[in-house]
């Protein structure tokens, strides 16, 4: 009897460390970001960003520094287009000790640096030459550990020849203030008027080139119309043509309606081969500035047997 009791309280012991296992591993799974992951690499697969982005975005709450979380999340805000976002979380995946992560980091963040440049090269120039310059940096830490990947290279020197472009037009902006700024006071207003003026002057030019255009049309559709008149006057003064006559005619006019028809024809055909061509070189370009424009796909997420961090002990 008493082993009988002995034997039960053993077998619940081991029951409820069974159980402790088990709410264990059910724990743990819960607060991996695995299962987020992996999910959002399927939306961002099949181009939903915005849900891959609030999955990358719960494994992060799950592994705030975990550097292919943020990698992911980055490259998502990216394709979403909110650059300052996608900025800050590339950021932190410089200390990685994965090469290949780096180099995507270093690649994607010149990419991002690039296109939240260019969104300022109307309203603040400087601060997009010096979103390119952080680009091309970027760029070259990409190459200092890779020198043979093709996007990096190929995106450097674009961004490079970018750069120079703004650059220029940097100076001539800034050359044409110096202009203003040195007219005196009463030159700048005297400039002004005479501005004011011209424009004033050309604006009654064209009224007046208006004017005249629709009086000398007038007058050159009523000459018509008394042209037509006399035409028409002297037609019915003349004999009727003959049926030869008539026949001949209506093979001359023929002969120059086929004419003019078979001109149309090649005249468009000449129009349509050259639209087709402008439009096989604009997808060419589109395509090869893609290429090089798009951020590295996504890593995937497999622990490292060497990898000692906290965010990757439950995988």
């Amino acid at each position: 009897m008493f082993n009988d009791a002995k034997k039960t309280t053993i077998r619940q012991k081991a029951f409820l460390s069974i159980l402790c296992v088990l709410v264990h591993c059910v724990a743990a799974e819960a607060a991996s970001p695995k299962r987020d992951i992996k999910e959002g690499n399927r939306h961002y697969q099949n181009g939903d960003y915005a849900a891959s982005r609030e999955k990358y975005a719960d494994a992060l709450k799950k592994a705030p520094e975990s550097d292919i979380v943020n990698f992911n999340l980055g490259t998502a805000f990216y394709k979403e287009e909110d650059y300052e976002k996608a900025i800050d979380h590339l950021q932190k995946v410089f200390l990685s000790e994965d090469d290949e992560l780096r180099i995507s980091a270093h690649y994607n963040l010149g990419n991002a640096l690039y296109r939240a440049g260019m969104t300022h090269v109307e309203d603040d120039i400087d601060l997009a030459i010096s979103s390119l310059e952080k680009s091309i940096s970027q760029y070259k830490r990409a190459l200092s550990i890779d020198e043979g990947n093709k996007d990096a290279n190929h995106n450097f020197e674009y961004v490079q020849k970018e750069l120079m472009r703004l650059k220029e037009k940097q100076e001539q902006q800034k050359e044409q203030n110096q202009k203003q700024c040195d007219l005196p006071k009463d030159k700048k207003d005297q400039q002004q008027q005479e501005q004011s003026s011209q424009e004033k002057q050309e604006s009654q030019r064209q009224q007046q080139q208006e004017g005249q255009q629709g009086e000398e049309g007038q007058k050159q559709q009523q000459e018509q119309q008394s042209a037509d008149g006399e035409e028409k006057k002297a037609q019915s003064g003349q004999e009727e043509p003959s049926q030869e006559q008539q026949e001949k005619q209506d093979q001359g006019r023929g002969q120059e309606e086929k004419e003019d028809y078979n001109k149309q024809q090649e005249e468009g055909a000449q129009s349509q081969n050259a639209q087709e061509l402008t439009q096989k070189e604009a997808q060419m370009l589109l395509e090869s500035y893609q290429q090089a424009e798009e951020p590295q796909g996504l890593l995937n997420v497999h622990p490292r047997a060497n990898d000692k961090r906290p965010v990757f002990k439950d995988w």
